[in-house]
C-alpha cells in the first residue's frame, strides 16, 4: 500500500512539475525549459508554450487561438509603446518595460 501512495505521490508530482502535454522533464524541448534558455517574456513564453502543446491537452484549434491572443497582446504593446516613445527595442535583461 505505500508503494502506491508513493508512485501516486511521484506521479502527482511529474504531472505539476514537467507535464507530458509540455513535453515533460526529459525532453530537452521541455516548454519552459526552451523559454528560460530564450529569455522571452510573458507574452511570448506563452506563445510558445500554447504552440509547443498545441493538441496534446486540449484541442489543437484552441490552443493555436491561445497562442495568436497572446502574440496579438504583445503587438499592440509594442504598438503602443512605439506610439507613444517612438521606439521598441528590448532592454538588455531581456525584459520589455510598457
Amino acid at each position: 500500500m505505500q508503494s502506491n501512495q508513493s508512485e501516486e505521490q511521484s506521479s502527482k508530482m511529474e504531472s505539476i512539475e514537467n507535464p507530458k502535454h509540455y513535453g515533460g522533464g526529459d525532453n530537452i524541448y521541455e516548454a519552459i525549459k526552451v523559454i528560460d534558455a530564450w529569455e522571452v517574456d510573458f507574452y511570448l513564453g506563452n506563445v510558445l508554450k500554447y504552440i509547443c502543446r498545441a493538441g496534446k491537452k486540449t484541442g489543437q484549434l484552441e490552443d493555436l487561438k491561445k497562442a495568436q491572443w497572446y502574440l496579438n497582446q504583445k503587438i499592440q504593446k509594442m504598438e503602443e509603446r512605439k506610439a507613444t516613445y517612438g521606439e521598441t527595442h528590448r532592454i538588455t535583461n531581456g525584459f520589455d518595460l510598457y
